[in-house]
């Protein structure tokens, strides 16, 4: 799994299991993710990057990505 920002939305983040990318934005509630292309002057970032309660949305996100077989190389 890889981890991206872009230079336009400092509360969006992106993650790319297999071929998908998912841009998690924060809502009033949590996280929310939509599936999306990722923008042209996103950068990868660490793990440490994201905030603590982004980590275990992301973690389980590649989880169900891989269980039903679209985890990939990513």
């Amino acid at each position: 799994m890889k981890l991206y920002r872009d230079g336009r939305d400092e509360g969006a983040f992106y993650s790319r299991v297999g071929s998908g990318v998912l841009h998690w934005k924060r809502q009033a509630d949590g996280w929310i993710a939509q599936r999306a292309v990722l923008p042209d002057d996103a950068f990868n970032i660490e793990f440490d990057a994201i905030p603590d309660d982004l980590r275990e949305e992301v973690i389980a996100a590649a989880v169900r990505a891989q269980a039903v077989g679209m985890g990939g190389d990513g």
